[in-house]
């Protein structure tokens, strides 16, 4: 297993959420990142397996841990091939009940590798050939992780056959999912419990900078928020800072507009000041079919650490413009507009110890 963020192993998380810690283990990166020709790479494997257990630490008081020394894992997710394309992108077996005295139960998570998978969808160097997809791994391993949790598909209307509301739970997957829907949030609720948050820190996006650029590329600030612009065939790395020193910091929520179909965010990165803390991939954009105003994308990433910064927040967006994968040919211009970045802060009552190794 790659060493993965520590997510509360022998850390006083605040009292208040009775957070319910989850040992876990990742095998078969190898074989992940080995499977899709040069689309994938154990960095995206690794980034694609953390942002899926992200998703749901954002919303419910679990701690995914690496496991104590002899200690069984409680939750174990596996990546398999056996070179034969087809049958589910995932399996799951069991879950795990949340008790008075801990978690219950051992879900296994199986990956099929032999499927057409993609992390980051709009920069990948190999063109997806397969009859089926591609499909989304960080979808994927969610929509698994959620089964892990308890979570079951959304219910079917006897009527229609169609299902009542859709969510990443939904037992079709296509496109680029990399949220929970309000079925899903309201199901990981029910079952797990809710994170309670002390509030959430907006940033001063009149404090904005291009931290990278290439020519051509500006900046415009405003009361609509930021505005990235350029032309084609350029990338920018575009920071954000979030007024969050000395807190608890559990999720960082993004509200931005892909403009034009030309325009995307491919790589997130946050950080504790110069400390970089979690990576993430977004692969937002739109379609050209959302009308005039594109497509707006609403973000609430977790964070495996759920750390104590000692600095304020650091979003760092990478920014592309590029009309491969979706890109109208008529377009050489982009335009991509940022609403709000925040920072969701836990309360601020903390154990007073460390928790003890068994």
């Amino acid at each position: 297993m790659t060493a993965p963020f520590r997510a509360g192993l022998g850390a006083a998380l605040p009292q208040a959420n009775e957070f319910m810690r989850i040992p876990f283990s990742v095998t078969g990166v190898d074989v992940a990142a080995d499977s899709q020709g040069s689309n994938l790479d154990r960095e995206k494997v690794d980034i694609a397996w953390r942002q899926a257990l992200s998703l749901w630490t954002a919303v419910c008081p679990v701690s995914f841990d690496p496991p104590f020394r002899d200690e069984e894992p409680r939750l174990r997710i596996q990546f398999r091939s056996d070179m034969r394309p087809g049958g589910a992108l995932g399996t799951t077996s069991g879950s795990i009940t949340r008790t008075p005295t801990g978690p219950a139960g051992s879900p296994g998570i199986d990956i099929d590798c032999d499927n057409d998978l993609f992390v980051d969808r709009f920069v990948e160097p190999d063109r997806h050939t397969g009859l089926a997809g591609p499909f989304d791994l960080v979808a994927v391993l969610a929509h698994e992780i959620g089964h892990a949790l308890g979570l079951d598909h959304p219910p079917i209307d006897s009527y229609t056959g169609q299902e009542v509301e859709s969510g990443l739970m939904s037992p079709s997957i296509g496109g680029v999912k990399r949220q929970l829907f309000p079925y899903d949030v309201r199901e990981v609720h029910r079952l797990q419990g809710a994170i309670r948050l002390s509030g959430s820190n907006l940033a001063n996006l009149d404090a904005g900078q291009l931290f990278e650029s290439m020519p051509g590329i500006a900046l415009y600030k405003g009361h609509w928020g930021l505005v990235v612009s350029g032309p084609m065939d350029t990338r920018a790395l575009l920071d954000i800072v979030v007024p969050a020193r000395g807190s608890w910091l559990n999720a960082v929520r993004l509200k931005f507009t892909t403009v034009t179909p030309n325009v995307f965010v491919n790589r997130m990165e946050v950080w504790d000041g110069t400390i970089p803390l979690q990576q993430y991939s977004l692969s937002s954009r739109c379609n050209g079919d959302e009308g005039l105003s594109g497509k707006v994308h609403q973000l609430r990433l977790g964070l495996l650490q759920r750390p104590r910064v000692t600095n304020d927040v650091l979003v760092r967006m990478e920014v592309v413009f590029s009309r491969e994968n979706g890109g109208r040919p008529e377009n050489e211009f982009a335009v991509l507009q940022v609403h709000e970045v925040a920072a969701d802060i836990l309360p601020s009552v903390i154990a007073n110890e460390m928790a003890p190794q068994p």
